[in-house]
C-alpha cells in the first residue's frame, strides 16, 4: 500500500485517464473511461470531468451517485529468473489507485466550464484546437449532449507493487531486464521503479 498523499495525487495527475464505475437500477455494474482533472482544496480532493448524457452509466450515476474511480499506471510481468533467488514465484508489478466518492452533475454553465478547463489543460491558448476557437453556437449545440461533473472523493487507496520486498540486487536487475525486454509498459514501469529506487 502507498500512504503518501502527495505521491498518490501526483500519480492520479500523471495518469488522468481513469475508469468510473457504479451500479444501475438492476444492480449491474456500469463503467466509463474518462480523462479527469484533480483539484485539491484543503483536505478535499475533487475530480472533474464530463460525459455523454443518456448513456447507461450516466443514468446509473443519476440513480446512485456513489462511484468508484480507478486509476491505472504502468504494469508488467516480473520473471523470477531475474531474482538473486529464482526458486520463488514470478509476479506482476503494477500501480493503481482506487477512489470512492459521490458524483454531482453540473448545469450547462458548469459543463461548459469543465470542458474549457479540460481542453485548456491539453491545448495551449494559441492552438487552433483551443476552446476559445470554438464558436458559441457550436458549444451551445454540443453541450446539450454532454454533462459536467465533480466527484468528491474520500481518502484514495493506492497499491504501488514495485518489488519493494526484493533485495537490492534483484530490484536493480528487474529494472535492467524490463529495459532490455521493453515490451508494452516495461520501460514506463522500470522508470517508476528507478524513481523509487531503494537508497
Amino acid at each position: 500500500m502507498e500512504d503518501d498523499r502527495d505521491q498518490i495525487l501526483a500519480f492520479m495527475q500523471a495518469y488522468p485517464f481513469a475508469m468510473i464505475m457504479g451500479t444501475d437500477a438492476r444492480g449491474r455494474v456500469v463503467a466509463t473511461h474518462l480523462p479527469l482533472l484533480v483539484h485539491v482544496h484543503d483536505d478535499a480532493i475533487i475530480l472533474r470531468g464530463h460525459l455523454m448524457k443518456r448513456t447507461d452509466h450516466h443514468e446509473a450515476f443519476l440513480l446512485n451517485p456513489d462511484v468508484l474511480v480507478v486509476y491505472n499506471g504502468p504494469q508488467a510481468y516480473i520473471s523470477a529468473s531475474w531474482y538473486t533467488e529464482p526458486a520463488i514465484a514470478s509476479t506482476w508489478n503494477y500501480m493503481a489507485v482506487h477512489a470512492r466518492g459521490r458524483i454531482q452533475f453540473m448545469n450547462d454553465k458548469g459543463t461548459i466550464d469543465a470542458i474549457r478547463e479540460l481542453t485548456d489543460q491539453y491545448e495551449p491558448l494559441s492552438s487552433m484546437a483551443g476552446f476559445n476557437q470554438l464558436s458559441g453556437a457550436y458549444v451551445s449545440q454540443h453541450v446539450k449532449a454532454i454533462v459536467g461533473f465533480d466527484i468528491q472523493i474520500n481518502h484514495p487507496e493506492a497499491v504501488f507493487k514495485l518489488s519493494q520486498n526484493c533485495d537490492q540486487k534483484s530490484y536493480d536487475n528487474i529494472i535492467t531486464e524490463l529495459h532490455k525486454r521493453n515490451i508494452g509498459q516495461d520501460k514506463a514501469l522500470a522508470e517508476e521503479m528507478s524513481r523509487r529506487r531503494k537508497k
